[in-house]
């Protein structure tokens, strides 16, 4: 199933929520009592979020800056944004304070972070706010409130000593992504954003259309990086191109054959290195034009500032579900600022990859790839 509406952006769907009251920064409250939660090397704290029926509500968060003198203009900064299930996740915040980045991690769901049950088995948290699936009323509704937490998160982790509130990003995986990239739209603060699986997201647009990020993606301003798998259960890759076009701001994507489907998507080493060239002066990905298709011959063109050490041709001879499509990959020819490949027989789906990183044993690789396309005869 494609996605197809109008392109629009957020006016008439930001008002929804009070920005100039999420970005204040936030009451914080100890976390003392909860300390079947406390994670050696990060902090726990509570926030204060927006109202549940009328009542005050609270989020469980992990939050800390790396060890160290700061550097010259303070830590740059981001926000940990789970996906469906997920929760606060101590690692994570710790993987980036390793990467020199302060960061915060909460949880969407009212609960507090015990990871070996499902989120609905959970402990709640005194005053968390109580999630359900109303989407009649959009002051009780999921994405009310979890953007309303993002947000805050975000205005709390700018204040902390040592941080940079210059330099901060968001990066979200699958459910997370969703509410990611309308706060990447909404939160002008952001400097960069990463949508891991993510897309637009169809199944909701009939109950609300305000839930569905294609109303918000082309209003976002910011860098951003969308990383998928080819055959990823939750997301179609239509659909996920689809945001990436609609994006704004010269989006990134990286598509990658065989990429699995987990919260693990919030530290990918891709993540950072786009992260570090947008707020640490790193080395920037390269870049793919648009496919041009001649005959069987697929090509486009190719910049980078590091040397492209190869690129290959990513491509499917099945019609059916995204998520039992085999993908195969050939060798694809850099050359002359171009990279180019012969499609094989019989191919229904295809995009180019490019690496400009060397192959590490037992590591992921991270392509930058072109869009993806239909073929055509």
């Amino acid at each position: 199933m494609s996605y197809s509406h109008e392109k629009e952006n957020a006016i008439g769907y930001s008002g929804i929520w009070n920005l100039e009251e999420l970005y204040r920064v936030p009451k914080t409250f100890s976390t003392e009592k909860y300390t079947a939660f406390q994670v050696s090397g990060v902090n726990a704290v509570l926030y204060e979020s927006v109202p549940f029926l009328g009542k005050p509500t609270k989020v469980f968060a992990y939050c800390n800056v790396p060890a160290g003198p700061v550097p010259p203009g303070g830590w740059p900064a981001v926000v940990l944004v789970h996906g469906g299930d997920g929760t606060a996740y101590a690692n994570f915040v710790k993987m980036w304070n390793s990467w020199g980045y302060a960061a915060i991690s909460m949880d969407l769901y009212g609960n507090l972070p015990l990871l070996s049950v499902k989120w609905k088995e959970r402990p709640h948290l005194e005053e968390g706010w109580a999630m359900g699936e109303n989407f009649t009323n959009r002051d009780e509704s999921w994405q009310y409130h979890s953007i309303a937490q993002i947000v805050l998160a975000h205005s709390l982790i700018r204040s902390l000593p040592g941080v940079n509130p210059e330099k901060t990003g968001v990066v979200g995986t699958s459910w997370g992504g969703v509410h990611a990239s309308i706060a990447a739209a909404l939160d002008n603060r952001f400097k960069f954003a990463v949508v891991v699986y993510s897309s637009v997201f169809e199944t909701t647009v009939t109950k609300m259309r305000w839930w569905d990020p294609g109303r918000f993606i082309a209003s976002i301003k910011i860098p951003t990086l969308w990383v998928k798998g080819t055959t990823d259960i939750h997301f179609t890759n239509q659909n996920w191109q689809y945001s990436v076009n609609t994006c704004g701001n010269s989006p990134v994507s990286s598509l990658v054959v065989g990429l699995g489907h987990s919260d693990n998507g919030q530290i990918y080493a891709i993540n950072r290195r786009f992260a570090d060239h947008v707020v640490k002066d790193g080395q920037q990905l390269p870049k793919i034009g648009k496919i041009e298709c001649q005959g069987k011959v697929v090509s486009a063109s190719v910049t980078s500032v590091r040397p492209v050490l190869r690129a290959e041709l990513c491509y499917t001879c099945d019609s059916g579900p995204d998520s039992r499509q085999i993908w195969k990959k050939l060798p694809a020819l850099v050359e002359n600022g171009k990279v180019s490949a012969d499609l094989p027989d019989g191919v229904t789906y295809y995009f180019l990859n490019v690496f400009d990183e060397p192959i590490i044993a037992g590591e992921q690789e991270w392509p930058v790839s072109s869009e993806y396309v239909p073929f055509k005869s």
